[in-house]
């Protein structure tokens, strides 16, 4: 397995649990991610959604999609919120213990912040190739007069 197929893989893995995070309850009593935000919510869900779509596109295509340079920094961003909200839950439940969601996504956007560097580094090397490949090209052409 070459180090793309582990950094999609990653990325994947980081945006999926994300995602799922927001159905497990993160506040007692029984109080998931949906109902607990009131906008944090969808930040993490489109997170979450962004970074699949990256992971999925180098899964399933020739290079990493151009967006895939900011997995590195969504996995951040999750990150932060999550461990804020951790810290100092929303006011609706403010005195409520905190449920598995929570880590849960605390885990997704570290593996998210992982994958994205793995990521990053290997959307530069296939952007090296993509521009060796046209100067050879371009040399090619300018040899053979065209």
């Amino acid at each position: 397995m070459n180090s793309r197929t582990i950094a999609a893989v990653l990325v994947v893995i980081g945006g999926g649990l994300l995602f799922a995070s927001l159905f497990v309850q993160w506040y007692d009593p029984g109080t998931s991610g949906w109902t607990a935000f009131e906008v944090l919510d969808l930040v993490l869900a489109f997170a979450a959604v962004v970074a699949l779509s990256a992971g999925v596109g180098a899964l399933f295509g020739e290079r990493w999609p151009e967006h895939a340079r900011f997995v590195p920094v969504i996995g951040l961003v999750a990150f932060v919120i999550v461990l804020t909200q951790l810290i100092e839950p929303p006011p609706l439940v403010h005195d409520a213990s905190r449920g598995a969601g929570g880590f849960l996504a605390l885990v997704g956007s570290l593996i998210l912040i992982g994958g994205g560097v793995l990521a990053r580094r290997e959307s530069i090397t296939d952007r090296r190739d993509s521009d060796e490949a046209r100067k050879r090209t371009m040399q090619r052409r300018h040899e053979e007069g065209l």
